[in-house]
């Protein structure tokens, strides 16, 4: 699947916090063009600077306003005022109400998949208070670029897509080309709210929670909601919110989503993740185990192995993809060379004199094509 350019600062990089565009920074060809160049890449989909907002541990998003632990008020939670777009460029007006555009198909409330390339989910479980899951933070992308990764459990309501919670890992979530945590609710009001993001680094063990209170066995309905993100050392970013009135009732055991992805080398190194140690909470109390429906979206490119599978008693689910090695002609192997994926890169020649190249477009200094054979100049 082919995704877009994550439009947040390089800044980013020191302090952490989802920011405006760098001019500087090189539109992505695979950025719909319908998207304006300073919105933010979420984990759902695109949105103005203005509604994608950091919320503190010490407060709480509450309809129309953001409150102190303590209930009294600290500042306005406005509607979004702009649209948001899905990774196709489909535009989903603010507070989803539609617009007089009809040049763009609109989205609202924004559908599940999003950019989602694999997942497990569940409606057997009936609402539900609480949410646990554990997975380790993989290696690093081989290649990176503009792509980011995004990988998570969470929860919804069946009934509406205006209420998602997810406590999220994201690859590049904030143009800093390394591994974050943290917390987030979308899409109330237009907006796309989350905690601060934390630096996190590979085989980090995290753990993801999702816990509702004053919680009404009649309806399902958690009148206050907690997400955290956090690590086995203790750090963890956490999430105030509400429930909006809706029921967590559409169980997600992982899921991942991807933008700007056009190379199978910009998936993180390795061939998965497990979500595992997964459980739940029905509202009223008692465990409850969940059937797991597994999703691949169909007609992917790049195609990088894909599958998911879910241990027989769905505590766990793995997310599994293929990262190829990356290609390098050595001088002496022309033709196929295995990528490690069951499939296979072409170390070549353009003609004789000319430099060597695979068909991925890399260029390797210091070797040229002689007699169809890759060698190193030096052997001239």
């Amino acid at each position: 699947m082919t995704g877009f350019l994550a439009t947040i600062s390089e800044s980013a990089a020191d302090d952490g916090k989802l920011n405006g565009p760098n001019s500087s920074l090189p539109s992505s060809p695979g950025r719909p063009t319908a998207v304006p160049p300073e919105f933010l890449v979420t984990p759902f989909g695109y949105f103005h600077p203005d509604c994608v907002i950091e919320i503190s541990d010490d407060e709480e998003a509450v309809d129309d306003e953001i409150r102190q632990r303590d209930g009294s008020a600290r500042r306005a939670l406005k509607a979004c005022e702009h649209p948001a777009y899905d990774h196709f460029g489909n535009k989903r007006h603010a507070n989803n109400q539609q617009t007089n555009d009809s040049s763009r198909s609109l989205v609202f409330p924004p559908t599940i998949e999003w950019a989602w390339v694999e997942y497990a989910y569940s409606t057997t479980a009936g609402p539900i208070s609480w949410l646990s899951a554990t997975w380790t933070v993989p290696d690093a992308p081989p290649v990176s670029g503009s792509q980011v990764v995004y990988l998570f459990p969470g929860a919804q309501a069946t009934t509406s897509m205006d209420f998602i919670i997810q406590p999220v890992l994201g690859w590049n979530a904030a143009s800093d080309h390394r591994w974050t945590i943290a917390s987030w609710n979308c899409c109330r009001n237009g907006n796309s709210l989350h905690s601060a993001l934390l630096p996190v680094v590979p085989g980090t063990a995290l753990a993801g929670y999702v816990w509702g209170s004053n919680c009404n066995i009649q309806t399902g309905v958690c009148t206050g909601i907690q997400v955290q993100t956090s690590t086995a050392s203790g750090s963890s970013t956490t999430l105030n919110t509400s429930s909006y009135g809706y029921a967590m009732d559409w169980l997600v055991a992982g899921a991942l989503e991807v933008y700007n992805m056009d190379d199978c080398r910009k998936y993180p190194a390795g061939r998965g993740v497990t979500f595992g140690n997964l459980s739940f909470n029905a509202v009223g109390g008692g465990s409850v185990a969940p059937i797991w429906t597994t999703t691949v979206a169909s007609a992917l490119a790049p195609e990088c192995n894909y599958s998911v599978t879910n241990s027989p008693a769905s505590s766990s689910v793995t997310l599994n993809w293929c990262t190829p090695a990356s290609p390098a002609c050595n001088g002496i192997t022309c033709g196929a060379i295995p990528d490690g994926c069951g499939g296979s890169f072409w170390c070549g020649c353009s003609g004789t004199g000319s430099k060597c190249f695979d068909t991925e477009g890399w260029w390797y200094s210091g070797m040229e094509c002689v007699n169809n054979r890759c060698v190193p100049t030096s052997c001239d």
